[in-house]
């Protein structure tokens, strides 16, 4: 059926339906329309809503302005009958109605732009506190780990240079404070946006828009997994299996293992040979595990 909701993002009021000429969904953006209208208006009273009985079913007005018909293929699934399941609509759309309008008064709207305010203070605030602690951590980060990493430099004769690990501890504190800059902006996006109900379903967008994203990237890389384990446990067998035929083409090198019309001079040649065919079929048993290898631009 169609889904109405209560015109303020917080849940829906009731669920019509509908026939293949009048789909309930189509109906049920009709009746939202004529209830909004009507909740815009202020010069309706709630109080005017009432019940007509008609031979169709019950026809729900607010004053003179007809709103919707409760007929009997909306109360199928209730097993209930329309007279009383017009009386509940009504009470719903009452409500609906009078929370809408309290929503939109100056001293709500005055109420809610001071708490948007105290959002944007609280959020200023926390990016200050935010951007002084990496800086804390920046400096803390170089007293420590300086006099390691100019050690681990002359250890590995500076194979590993000592600005790039600092380089690299810097690109990581700066991912972090993004991130945390990110997430604050998010929630305080997302709570001034909350706060009035004509942003309020942007609002409710905001995770699709925002999380989607990063939901599917967790989906993928979870999907993945298996193939991941089987990938690594491959790479594992095929590493130990070309140790065995190191060693097994090392010994024919040094005479302590001989085979007929193979000169010991064949042996390293051949293990590369051996070593290659190995690691190609390994790759070409590997290549429908790889995440991605199915699409055009992986192959390509």
């Amino acid at each position: 059926g169609g889904m109405i909701a209560d015109g303020l993002g917080y849940k829906p009021l009731f669920v019509v339906s509908g026939v293949m000429a009048y789909p309930a969904e189509k109906r049920a953006q009709v009746i939202a329309g004529r209830i909004e209208a009507v909740a815009s208006d202020r010069s309706i009273r709630v109080d005017t809503l009432r019940i007509v009985q008609t031979e169709h079913g019950s026809d729900i007005l607010a004053g003179d302005r007809f709103l919707m018909t409760v007929a009997d293929i909306d109360t199928k699934s209730e097993g209930v009958t329309h007279q009383l399941m017009a009386q509940a609509v009504r009470r719903r759309i009452a409500e609906a109605i009078t929370l809408y309008r309290s929503e939109r008064t100056p001293h709500a709207l005055l109420v809610k732009t001071a708490y948007a305010l105290g959002a944007t203070l609280v959020a200023g605030l926390l990016l200050l506190v935010v951007r002084r602690a990496f800086r804390w951590l920046d400096g803390l980060a170089d007293r420590r780990f300086r006099a390691r990493i100019e050690g681990l430099e002359a250890q590995s004769y500076r194979l590993v240079q000592a600005k790039q690990i600092s380089a690299a501890v810097r690109g990581f504190f700066v991912l972090l404070r993004v991130l945390a800059y990110a997430a604050i902006a998010y929630i305080l996006l997302q709570t001034v946006l909350e706060l009035y109900p004509w942003s309020r379903p942007v609002s409710r967008r905001l995770s699709v828009i925002f999380l989607g994203p990063l939901g599917s990237m967790v989906s993928a890389v979870l999907d993945a997994v298996p193939n991941l384990i089987f990938i690594v446990i491959l790479t594992l067998v095929a590493r130990y299996l070309l140790k065995v035929v190191r060693l097994f083409f090392a010994g024919i090198d040094s005479g302590t293992i001989a085979l007929r019309n193979f000169d010991r001079e064949w042996a390293w040649p051949t293990y590369r040979i051996v070593r290659f065919v190995t690691i190609a079929f390994a790759v070409v048993v590997a290549y429908p595990y790889i995440p991605g290898s199915t699409s055009p631009a992986f192959q390509g």
